[in-house]
């Protein structure tokens, strides 16, 4: 069973299990079901590194610092992951949207990348 953090800005204000991941999508909860977790954490501070940032991002992160959808899908915005699921689909099938869905995937992981960027010493 996921376990997920309910947040106020960067700060977890709840945990729970007692949601879906739809749900979870739709309200921007963290998914820290591999993380030691308590409620009042800064969540920056529980994923720690950029690459855990950025993944968590795939996962969850459906719009932009400007409002915008990452990826729009059928008028609805979705996140990385399920562009990703979309695409093996149509890719499977050698449907053209596999190559629109690669692009808006490709843009959207260089937007999050620019957020969370790996650290340079």
């Amino acid at each position: 069973m996921k376990k997920y953090a309910l947040l106020n800005k960067e700060r977890i204000i709840s945990i729970t299990s007692e949601i879906d991941e739809y749900t979870a999508r739709k309200i921007n909860a963290v998914d820290v079901t591999n993380f030691n977790v308590k409620v009042g954490m800064n969540i920056s501070e529980v994923l720690k590194n950029p690459s855990a940032l950025r993944e968590q991002a795939y996962k969850t992160m459906l719009y932009a610092e400007n409002g915008n959808p990452l990826i729009l899908w059928d008028s609805e915005p979705i996140t990385i992951d399920a562009a990703n699921d979309l695409w093996a689909k149509y890719a499977a099938e050698n449907h053209p949207d596999a190559n629109i869905l690669q692009e808006l995937i490709k843009a959207a992981k260089e937007y999050i990348r620019g957020l969370y960027p790996d650290e340079v010493d």
